[in-house]
């Protein structure tokens, strides 16, 4: 029964945390490529090895491509994946923190919007689950509350970029860094700021608790 509720988070393998002096926002050593980096240019990593990064916004111009020191990269780079601390918060403390966010790249971790037949299908399984087991009706009830608050959350999703707008509605507007980076056209995402359950963001990786 605890298994249908699990709702596993997907495998992220940029995720990293790491150990840094004073003055450095990021370790060159643990970029790779496809990491994101933000200088404050959006940069996309080509080549690790080469230190060959992509400014994004010129990715079509002949001079988007260039290398650049790790020390640069050190010194001057935030990174959507690295981190040297983890903080729990609470949803009001996440909010705060996404609205401080500005146009930094970050790294949010969501749980998507279910539409009706996925909800639909998940309440009919639970709920014959739920009356198959030898429990107290107590206990049912307890199953049948749990069962609806599970409906109300999606798949988690991961996405890395940038904020770029937070509606009266809590809807986030968000350019997924990773889609840019590969030329589509479409690449501006929205998620409801609730939803939220991680922020990786300046070096902190906030997780709701």
């Amino acid at each position: 029964m605890k298994k249908f509720f699990e709702n596993s988070m997907p495998e992220d393998p940029f995720d990293c945390q790491v150990e840094l002096a004073d003055n450095e926002r990021c370790d060159p050593t643990k970029i790779r490529d496809g990491s994101l980096l933000f200088r404050p240019s959006r940069l996309v990593v080509l080549n690790a090895e080469k230190s060959l990064v992509r400014i994004q916004e010129l990715r079509e111009d002949n001079n988007s491509d260039w290398n650049v020191s790790q020390d640069l990269i050190a010194i001057q780079c935030w990174t959507a994946d690295q981190y040297t601390d983890v903080k729990k918060v609470s949803k009001p403390e996440m909010e705060e923190i996404i609205g401080d966010v500005r146009d930094c790249v970050c790294k949010v971790v969501f749980t998507k919007m279910p539409n009706a037949n996925e909800m639909a299908l998940f309440l009919r399984e639970g709920s014959q689950l739920i009356e198959s087991l030898e429990t107290t009706e107590e206990e049912k009830v307890k199953f049948y509350k749990k069962l609806f608050e599970c409906s109300q959350k999606g798949e988690h999703r991961i996405m890395r970029g940038y904020i770029t707008k937070i509606e009266d509605s809590g809807m986030v507007q968000f350019l997924d860094a990773d889609l840019e980076a590969k030329g589509e056209t479409s690449a501006c995402r929205s998620f409801y700021m609730k939803n939220i359950t991680a922020l990786t963001l300046r070096l902190v990786k906030y997780v709701v608790k």
